[in-house]
């Protein structure tokens, strides 16, 4: 199940096997139902918490135990950058707006979380106290 939140992709994928059968997957950025506009993409599991890179002609490999699920936020990096959202939420990019620029991001947050984003190829997370705009 694939769905977008303004340019960030989320892609929900489901082990429904009730066998104890472990599927292990190479997921391809080509299925998602919409056009890739961006050449590399940062992603990140939302329960298992994994992160990488890849560009959009690669494939992420994901494994699946029986009943198991997982949710991954598919961000584009542009100048270095990509914001994933906030930890705490399932659909972590859906609290935030983000601006921006032509060199800089500008992330609006609508909640209180750990805020995940990627800079200068590294994930960084940022304890939030207060609703306001932080510049990446």
């Amino acid at each position: 199940m694939a769905s977008r939140i303004r340019d960030t992709y989320l892609l929900a994928l489901f082990n429904i096997n009730r066998e104890g059968v472990e599927i292990s997957e190479d997921i391809s950025l080509n299925i998602l139902p919409y056009e890739l506009k961006h050449d590399r993409y940062a992603y990140y599991m939302v329960f298992s918490g994994r992160r990488g890179v890849v560009n959009r002609d690669e494939k992420i490999k994901i494994t699946l135990k029986e009943l198991e699920t997982e949710i991954i936020v598919i961000a584009p990096i542009e100048n270095s950058k990509a914001v994933i959202g906030l930890k705490e939420y399932m659909l972590p990019p859906y609290p935030l707006k983000v601006i921006k620029t032509k060199n800089k991001i500008y992330v609006e947050l609508r909640a209180l979380g750990t805020l995940i984003y990627y800079i200068d190829g590294e994930f960084r997370e940022l304890a939030t106290e207060e609703k306001h705009v932080i510049e990446i």
